[in-house]
C-alpha cells in the first residue's frame, strides 16, 4: 500500500508539473490528499479508494440549463429549396357521324290509323360530319428559394423529454408593405447554443410561414378572372 500511495504522488507531482508548475490549485489539493493518506497509512487508517482524478487543463463541466414556459430563444432560420420541372403533351383526336333517317311516324288524330308514316317529299333528313382536334402543350417551370432571418421566439410547452416547442413571430411594415414570418417546431435543449440561439436546421416539425400584404404585392398578384380561367383552363 505504501508503494501505491508513493506511485499516485509520482503521477501527481508530474502532472501538475506538466500543466505549468506546482503553484496551481489543483496541485495543491492533491498534494494535501497524498499527505492525507500518508496521515492515515502512519495511523492504521488506510483507504483503499484513490484519490479521484481531475483534469488540469479541461474546465469543470457547467449544470445542464434549465428552461421554462415563456423562455425567450432566438432562431436562425438558414432554410434554401430549389426544384425544376419540365413536361409536354399532345393530344390528338378525330370523330366523323354520317346519319339518316330512312323512315319515320307522326300522330294523326280523328282517322282510324293514329300513327302513319312520314313520307319524306323534300328528301330523307341526315347528319353527316367529321371532325378532328389536336393539342399540343409544353411546360417548363424552375424556382429557387432562399429564406434567411432571425427572429425571437418563446417556449409555449415543454415535452416531457425535455423537448422545446417554439413558436416565434416577426412582422415587418415598410412603406405600406406588410412582411410577416411565424415559425413553429421542436428543438432538444442540447440545440440550444449558450447564446440562447437555435438554427432551424436543427428543428423537428418546422413550419415556416411567410405572407405579404401591401400594394406592391397585390399589384403582381393575379386576379380573380384570370385564376378562374386557369382553373377552367378554358384557353
Amino acid at each position: 500500500m505504501k508503494r501505491r500511495m508513493i506511485l499516485v504522488a509520482m503521477i501527481w507531482a508530474l502532472a501538475a508539473s506538466t500543466a505549468g508548475g506546482q503553484s496551481g490549485s489543483l496541485y495543491k489539493q492533491a498534494q494535501q490528499e497524498v499527505q492525507q493518506a500518508q496521515t492515515d497509512e502512519a495511523a492504521g487508517e488506510v483507504s483503499v479508494e484513490r484519490p479521484a482524478m481531475k483534469s488540469l487543463t479541461a474546465p469543470p463541466r457547467a449544470n445542464p440549463r434549465t428552461f421554462r414556459e415563456e423562455d425567450l430563444i432566438t432562431v436562425i432560420i438558414r432554410e434554401a429549396a430549389s426544384h425544376a420541372t419540365n413536361g409536354s403533351v399532345s393530344t390528338s383526336r378525330e370523330s366523323s357521324i354520317d346519319a339518316q333517317v330512312d323512315a319515320w311516324v307522326r300522330m294523326h288524330w280523328g282517322t282510324h290509323n293514329i300513327i302513319q308514316p312520314v313520307d319524306f317529299d323534300e328528301g330523307k333528313p341526315a347528319v353527316k360530319a367529321d371532325g378532328e382536334r389536336e393539342f399540343e402543350g409544353e411546360g417548363t417551370a424552375a424556382r429557387t428559394d432562399t429564406l434567411t432571418a432571425r427572429l425571437t421566439g418563446r417556449i409555449i410547452d415543454i415535452r416531457p423529454n425535455g423537448n422545446l416547442v417554439l413558436e416565434a413571430v416577426k412582422e415587418i411594415t415598410t412603406e405600406g408593405e406588410t412582411y410577416t414570418i411565424t415559425v413553429t417546431g421542436v428543438c432538444r435543449t442540447a440545440d440550444v447554443t449558450p447564446d440562447n440561439t437555435v438554427l432551424s436546421t436543427q428543428i423537428a416539425e418546422l413550419n415556416i410561414v411567410k405572407t405579404a400584404t401591401g400594394t406592391v404585392h397585390n399589384a403582381t398578384k393575379r386576379s380573380l378572372l384570370h385564376r378562374l380561367a386557369d382553373a377552367l383552363n378554358i384557353f
